[in-house]
């Protein structure tokens, strides 16, 4: 048997790699690690809060409150008790503030009592002198298709003028 024909093995001198490349093999090969390190950390940590997540929905499913049960309804009093209620906040307090507003600068208003439920109204203020009072009083009761029984229930002298009440009914 004849020999087969083994290759024959040259050895050849490389150069050497410079310390610069190395570096940088290195550099790489460790930010390489830290990102793997990094992504199985942030894996673990997703598998953990997901398994949280889980817990707290069960935990929540089974404390979510049992839906209130559908109130009585109301009897006839106080269904139209509780219409009587609505229908007062839905009066024109609008076009009552600007009725009431005074037109002269020498009446100033102190206060202002309205009692929706009766349409009672009762204003008092100061002013220079009592014609000025009657005047105010006189300008309101005009107002017909808003306020009746105008009347000017007192005046009163005091140094700082003339103070006066004022009582009528708010019809609507």
């Amino acid at each position: 048997m004849a020999m087969k024909y083994l290759p024959q093995w040259q050895w050849r001198f490389v150069r050497r790699p410079s310390p610069v490349l190395l570096a940088i093999l290195m550099a790489g090969l460790g930010c390489a690690s830290g990102l793997t390190y990094a992504k199985f950390r942030l894996d673990a940590q997703l598998a953990r809060r997901t398994q949280q997540l889980a817990r707290l929905q069960e935990l929540s499913a089974l404390a979510t409150p049992r839906p209130k049960p559908a109130p009585a309804m109301l009897s006839t009093a106080a269904a139209r008790q509780l219409d009587r209620q609505v229908a007062l906040l839905n009066r024109d307090w609008v076009q009552l503030s600007t009725l009431l507003a005074p037109k002269d600068q020498a009446i100033r208003l102190l206060g202002m009592d309205v009692d929706p439920a009766t349409g009672a109204i009762r204003i008092s203020g100061t002013v220079d002198s009592a014609t000025t009072a009657n005047g105010y009083a006189k300008t309101l009761s005009q107002h017909a298709d808003s306020l009746r029984q105008v009347r000017l229930l007192g005046l009163e002298r005091r140094a700082d003028g003339t103070r006066f009440e004022i009582g009528a009914q708010w019809i609507d």
